[in-house]
C-alpha cells in the first residue's frame, strides 16, 4: 500500500489500524500544539464525527484559548496522557476522576473504556494523543497497550 501523502488521510489510517487490531468501537486523535500547550482535533472515526468546543479555564496570564473539550493539556484523561507521556487504560470511565464526560453529554453517546497512547517522535517529544474507546470485549488489557503504543 502506498503511503498517504496527506496528514489528515495518515491520522485516519492510524485511527482505523487501532479501532481494527483492537476492537475498539472509537478513536480519535488528537495533536499536540506547543505554542498553546493545548490538544487540538486531529481526525476521530466511529463516532458523531464532530469535535465540540469551549473556553479553557483561565491561565496564569489570563488568556482564555478555545480547546477541544476534556483535551486540553490539564484535564481529562488525553491531557494526563499528554502530560505524564505515558499510556493510560481506564477499564471504567465512570470510576476515574479525570475523565470528562461533557463530550458524552453533548453527542449522547458513552465511554466505557478507553486507552489514552501518547504519540512520541523519536526525541521523546510530544505529538499527539491517542484514544481508542468501547472495545467489544468490555475493556482493554496490557496487551492492547503494548500494540496501541507500536501504533
Amino acid at each position: 500500500m502506498a503511503a498517504p501523502n496527506n496528514t489528515p488521510e495518515l491520522l485516519r489510517l492510524i485511527i482505523d489500524a487501532g479501532r481494527d487490531i483492537l476492537g475498539a468501537e472509537k478513536g480519535s486523535l488528537l495533536l499536540y500544539d506547543a505554542v498553546r500547550e493545548e490538544l487540538q482535533p486531529g481526525a476521530q472515526r466511529g463516532s458523531v464525527g464532530h469535535y465540540l468546543v469551549e473556553p479553557s479555564p483561565p491561565r496564569a496570564s489570563s488568556r482564555r484559548a478555545r480547546t477541544v473539550v476534556g483535551a486540553t493539556t490539564e484535564y481529562g484523561l488525553a491531557g494526563a496522557c499528554a502530560r505524564s507521556r505515558r499510556t493510560i487504560n481506564v477499564p471504567d470511565v465512570d470510576q476515574d476522576p479525570r475523565y470528562n464526560a461533557k463530550i458524552d453529554h453533548a453527542t449522547g453517546e458513552h465511554a466505557r473504556s478507553i486507552l489514552s497512547v501518547p504519540l512520541l517522535a523519536r526525541d521523546e517529544e510530544l505529538i499527539g494523543v491517542l484514544q481508542l474507546s468501547n472495545p467489544a470485549r468490555g475493556s482493554f488489557d496490557v496487551g492492547d497497550e503494548n500494540v496501541a503504543a507500536v501504533l
